[in-house]
């Protein structure tokens, strides 16, 4: 969200119409995650992504089957994320029981001075210059 927020900030993106979004598809059954974990946990986890695991899967609102997180993307991808009504795609998408949502960003990453600063250091770590105090719009 860091990210996203910073990117939303810069100048140049801004003045192409370029606009970042963070997307949480929640928990998606199938894609591998959870590997790594003891085969009892994995057990479980893969009768919620069944038939059978579809009641469970209401009780718990972050939990997605792949298509539905598919979804949720391809409609990030084909008209910004703008949803329900909102002109332009707030800066954090959820997928939560197969609907986009726009969840409240927690103070920390409201912060400006944190967006800039992982920003400098992100480009830093890769080679490149980070982002003059001139590149963000305030």
């Amino acid at each position: 969200m860091l990210t996203a927020g910073a990117l939303r900030e810069l100048v140049d993106p801004r003045s192409r119409g370029i606009t970042a979004v963070a997307y949480d598809p929640g928990q998606v059954f199938g894609t591998g995650l959870v590997r790594d974990l003891a085969a009892p946990s994995r057990l479980v986890w893969s009768i919620f992504g069944t038939p059978l695991g579809a009641p469970l899967r209401l009780l718990q609102p972050t939990m997605n089957t792949r298509a539905a997180a598919g979804t949720g993307l391809a409609h990030l991808a084909f008209d910004g994320g703008a949803h329900e009504g909102e002109a332009t795609a707030p800066v954090l998408l959820a997928l939560r029981r197969g609907r986009l949502t726009s969840p409240a960003l927690s103070d920390l990453a409201r912060r400006g001075d944190l967006r800039r600063r992982l920003w400098n250091d992100s480009a830093r770590l890769v080679g490149m210059s980070g982002a003059s105090a001139n590149d963000f719009g305030q």
